[in-house]
């Protein structure tokens, strides 16, 4: 099964059937994924392993599939809201895998929306980022998934090893988001510093100790359709290539039964591991919707609106911001 765009759900499952539910899907071709944790017997003298949110079970699946999910034995529903179901933020499940997969102590504990936010500099859990969580001589970090509002409390044991972020990275400035197709149209490559003089705004509304550049449009399909054959672009799809110094962003934009989603990927001349690269696709300044990059840089928005759009890609040294008309 290609995994390459697919999303996580979560399954909500009948009590005590969260190990059956997570074996059948492997066995069915779907990739499950079942956190535990572990608990010390005091009858017994020995540990257990028990779910670390009950009664869940993740499955990464297109949205299509989700119904085959309610014939699986203990599966009562796949959680959503009231427009149906509804896939949990990559980033927030990248988070917890991370956890679980460390040899750190973690537990469940309170789901947190506020706090002190802040980034684990260094050791198994570098680059993980959560809410502080101080008690004494105990320091933790808080991730979630806040589709659910369950949480997991992971132990770090020394402060110094934390270091605060901005609750906000995005957008960068409602102005340099509203950038056209035209602006950008084979512009030679350019600094921040010059993207501020191309569109300027309150040096305030910028974090100045990241970088920051806009990628220029060097194909559209729409506009070059001889080229767009000799490519091979499948019809109706239109593709877009982005391009910065170090960075091609392959863009493919599809209508199907009148839903239009967007296909991407991400490819570094320099760097390999954009697995943890944030996308979020803006109009006029405000996010519409956020994806996480898998192994591969691959990542997809759908349900995608009409009109001009931006996309803006948050790495942890760099943002990348372009124009295009979906």
């Amino acid at each position: 099964m290609n995994h390459a765009r697919l999303s996580w759900y979560a399954l909500h499952v009948r009590s005590r059937f969260e190990k059956i539910v997570a074996s059948n899907l492997s066995r069915r071709g779907f990739e499950a994924f079942l956190p535990t944790y572990k608990i010390r017997d005091r009858l017994n003298e020995r540990h257990l392993e028990i779910p670390l949110f009950p009664s869940y079970v993740f499955c990464r699946m297109q949205e299509a599939e989700a119904r085959l999910m309610l014939m699986i034995p203990g599966v009562m529903h796949i959680v959503g809201t009231g427009a149906g179901v509804k896939p949990v933020d990559e980033v927030e499940m990248a988070a917890v895998k991370l956890v679980v997969q460390s040899p750190l102590h973690y537990r469940p504990c309170r789901f947190r929306e506020a706090g002190r936010r802040v980034r684990v500099a260094e050791g198994a859990l570098h680059n993980l980022e959560g809410i502080l969580a101080e008690s004494g001589n105990n320091i933790g970090i808080v991730v979630g998934i806040s589709l659910l509002k369950v949480a997991v409390l992971v132990e770090i044991g020394d402060a110094s090893q934390v270091v605060a972020v901005s609750n906000t990275r995005t957008p960068v400035s409602p102005l340099l988001t509203a950038l056209k197709p035209s602006d950008l149209w084979n512009a030679p490559g350019q600094d921040a510093e010059g993207a501020i003089e191309m569109f300027p705004f309150p040096s305030s509304e910028v974090d100045r100790t990241i970088r920051c550049i806009p990628a220029t449009i060097v194909f559209d399909s729409s506009r070059q359709a001889s080229l767009a054959d000799a490519r091979g672009v499948p019809v109706p799809a239109r593709s877009l290539l982005l391009r910065t110094e170090d960075f091609d962003i392959h863009l493919q934009i599809r209508c199907e039964r009148g839903h239009k989603e967007i296909l991407g990927q991400i490819l570094s001349r320099r760097r390999k591991d954009l697995a943890r690269a944030r996308f979020h696709l803006l109009r006029n300044g405000e996010e519409l919707q956020a994806a996480t990059a898998d192994t591969l840089g691959e990542f997809n928005f759908t349900d995608v609106p009409e009109g001009d759009l931006n996309l803006q890609v948050d790495l942890p040294y760099l943002t990348i911001i372009g124009a295009l008309s979906a």
